[in-house]
C-alpha cells in the first residue's frame, strides 16, 4: 500500500437524527446508562453498558456529552460535539422553512431547533426504526 499518496476523500450526505447531551447517569434499574437529553421536552434515552462500550462513550472526566444519533436505517451511535458538528448542519424539510433542499440557512426566519427529531423521518419507517433501536438495546425516542 502507498501510504505517500492521499486516500480518496469523502463527504457525507446522510440525514441523521440526533440529540445533544448533557451527560449520563448510571440506571441501576436496567444496569445500563441514562443519555441525558440537553432539551428537555425529550425523554431520558436508556442504553446498555454493552452499547456504552460499544460506541467508546467516554464516561469519566468528560466534559463533553456529545451527540446521541440515530441514522435512517434505525443504528443508533454516539458521536463527539465537535465531530458532529462539523460534519452535520441542521436540517429543516422544505415546507417547514422553505430553505432549499431542507438545509437551514442563516437568513432562514423560521428558526425551530425541536424540527429534526420530528418531520424528516419516514413514517413509513418509524417502526422499522423503532424495532432496530429495541433490539439494540435503546429506548426508542421516535
Amino acid at each position: 500500500m502507498n501510504t505517500a499518496a492521499e486516500m480518496p476523500k469523502y463527504q457525507s450526505h446522510k440525514i441523521v437524527h440526533a440529540l445533544k447531551l448533557i451527560g449520563f447517569e448510571p440506571s441501576p434499574l436496567t444496569m445500563g446508562y441514562n443519555l441525558l437529553p440537553q432539551d428537555p421536552a425529550f425523554d431520558v434515552i436508556h442504553v446498555s453498558s454493552e452499547w456504552m462500550r460499544e460506541k467508546k462513550v467516554k464516561l469519566f472526566g468528560v466534559h463533553d456529552a456529545g451527540y446521541y444519533v440515530v441514522y435512517p436505517d434505525g443504528y443508533a451511535s454516539w458521536s463527539p460535539t465537535e465531530a458532529f458538528e462539523k460534519g452535520y448542519t441542521l436540517y429543516h424539510t422544505p415546507r417547514s422553512c422553505g430553505c432549499p433542499g431542507g438545509f437551514h440557512s442563516s437568513s432562514c426566519s423560521d428558526q425551530n431547533p425541536l424540527d429534526p427529531l420530528g418531520s424528516i423521518i419516514d413514517p413509513r419507517q418509524r417502526e422499522a426504526i423503532r424495532s432496530r433501536l429495541l433490539k439494540d438495546g435503546v429506548k426508542p425516542t421516535i
